[in-house]
């Protein structure tokens, strides 16, 4: 995604993402003070999609750029709408977010992608990861006066030395192991090695020996292990194996259509556009607990324990803004990282703007973490019907020689 090249003096009012982010445009008094013209914080509420849901669903994917959360859409009469039905009377609801200044609608969830290491850099540093929450608008380009935009939250994360494990990405590194498991084993794979807190697969094999690190074979050549293996082989049906679709997708190939009268519409419940769920003085309520209890509140039962694969820990689908514990943010227009990179500047439109809000504080994570998230990019699998590389290491990072990605 390279339309704007730096130096360029032709590129509007837009950047071209990712950027660096410096803070000095926030110090009073400084020459590049920037005045924040926002107004209120940024106010999100929950979708109606529940952790199973996003389990059965098969939202959390290793994709060949991101370790990916999904909110998982479906066919509906009317056009694709979000797959996560509610026992309530009131409909379906994908997440949604409210921005300050310029925007009278909630922008709605469309999927999460961790990326490693951060895409954007604050003050010159590089951090971790950087989980980046896409939205798209509520209203259509027609009705805005605009076309084309999307929106994107991000949250850094960065190890520290003396940072406990973050229980909540444990949590959903088990869904992207199991993820990694199910191809890893319809491509005859040795499963990867173990790690804390997740079930480690079986596969219903007896003394077989562990397999040399690194040593992986491929789908057209098998190596035979030593010892007594039964596996367990099964049976897939093709609906079980399909990952979520997000709608962003939908957008990405509505583009490439050209066509309106083929694009495919998102259907959304009049829930979607209702007013907000709480009062300013109930959601202030709510963020000062959240302040008050620390970011690990919730993280264990009442009892103390701690359960395999996070099932005690609670759940929200924007539970990486909850546990940044901030609500101080850059916000910038400019491009998205990825394909079909929207952001070209066209002179007075915000056409294909894609509008960044930067969180300014990183969560901080434990070390095996980052290792275990660069070890699933890294060794990711194209699935064996693929039209590519099938059941080969298929990612779009870069291993280094000394083995880092």
């Amino acid at each position: 995604c390279r339309w704007c090249p730096f130096g360029s003096n032709t590129c509007g009012r837009h950047h071209q993402s990712p950027i660096n982010l410096e803070r000095n445009r926030g110090i009073e008094g400084h020459p590049e003070e920037t005045i924040c013209i926002d107004s209120h914080w940024m106010k999100y509420e929950d979708s109606t999609c529940t952790w199973d849901q996003l389990v059965d669903r098969k939202a959390f994917t290793i994709e060949r750029h991101a370790l990916k959360i999904t909110q998982p859409i479906e066919p509906a009469p009317n056009g694709l709408r979000i797959a996560c039905p509610t026992t309530a009377s009131t409909g379906r609801r994908f997440g949604r977010i409210d921005f300050s200044k310029g925007f009278a609608d909630w922008w709605f969830l469309s999927h999460i992608d961790i990326k490693i290491p951060s895409e954007h850099h604050q003050d010159g540093k590089q951090y971790s990861a950087e989980a980046q929450l896409y939205h798209f608008y509520s209203i259509t380009g027609e009705e805005a006066g605009v076309d084309n935009e999307m929106a994107t939250v991000s949250i850094f994360m960065e190890v520290y030395d003396d940072a406990p494990p973050y229980p909540f990405l444990d949590r959903v590194i088990c869904q992207w192991r199991k993820a990694e498991e199910e191809v890893r084993e319809l491509c005859n794979v040795p499963s990867a090695p173990p790690y804390p807190g997740c079930w480690n697969p079986t596969r219903g094999h007896t003394n077989a020996p562990s397999p040399t690190p690194g040593s992986f074979p491929t789908a057209g050549n098998v190596t035979s292990f030593s010892g007594t293996r039964q596996r367990n082989l099964r049976t897939h049906n093709q609906d079980e194996t399909i990952n979520a679709r997000s709608a962003y997708s939908v957008f990405a190939e509505n583009a490439k259509k050209g066509n309106a009268s083929s694009y495919q519409r998102i259907v959304l419940d009049d829930i979607n556009y209702r007013e907000a769920d709480w009062t300013e003085e109930q959601w202030e309520e709510w963020i000062a607990k959240l302040s008050a209890e620390g970011r690990d509140a919730g993280y264990t039962t009442q009892d103390g324990r701690v359960l395999l694969e996070g099932d005690h820990l609670p759940f929200h689908n924007y539970q990486f803004l909850i546990d940044s514990r901030t609500e101080y943010y850059f916000r910038y227009g400019g491009t998205q990282t990825v394909p079909p990179c929207y952001g070209p500047f066209t002179a007075g439109s915000r056409g294909n703007t894609n509008h960044w809000r930067m969180i300014k504080d990183p969560i901080r994570i434990h070390a095996r973490q980052l290792a275990e998230m660069e070890r699933l990019l890294k060794e990711r699998r194209a699935p064996p019907d693929a039209q590519f590389n099938a059941c080969e290491i298929d990612t779009a990072g870069t291993v280094l020689n000394d083995g880092r990605f």
